[in-house]
């Protein structure tokens, strides 16, 4: 189990500087591809400048905000999903309107364990 557990968390490491590695990319390439012809006197980056480039774009504009979820593969949305939460909810009301009452009871058991969904969230 903890073997799996670092190995798991290397892969997350090595996935998090690829793609820092890439993005960093990205941004040095489009600079200096763009910036030095559209504003004259402007000079090209290098590559810690267009990684410092992009994080501050990111806090600026955009902020670290990642899909986050109730940590398990159920897709209820909870947990913040940006407003879609509403999308979700009536969305799993309408497959439950559509099950036997059976099957109903199967799924709403389902949402429970993984999302806690409540049903007395569902009358008020």
């Amino acid at each position: 189990m903890k073997k799996s557990f670092f190995i798991h968390g290397l892969k997350i490491f090595v996935c998090v500087i690829a793609c820092g590695l890439l993005l960093g990319s990205v941004v040095m390439l489009l600079w200096n591809w763009i910036i030095p012809n559209v504003f004259q006197g402007a000079n090209e980056i290098n590559f810690p400048q267009a990684l410092g480039l992009f994080l501050l774009g990111r806090i600026l504009i955009g902020g670290f905000k990642g899909w986050r979820s109730c940590g398990s593969n159920c897709g209820c949305g909870t947990g913040g999903s940006y407003g879609y939460k509403g999308y979700w909810k009536k969305r799993f009301e309408e497959k439950l309107s559509s099950l036997s009452p059976e099957e109903r009871e199967k799924l709403k058991e389902k949402y429970k364990k993984c999302c806690g969904y409540d049903d007395e969230e569902q009358k008020g």
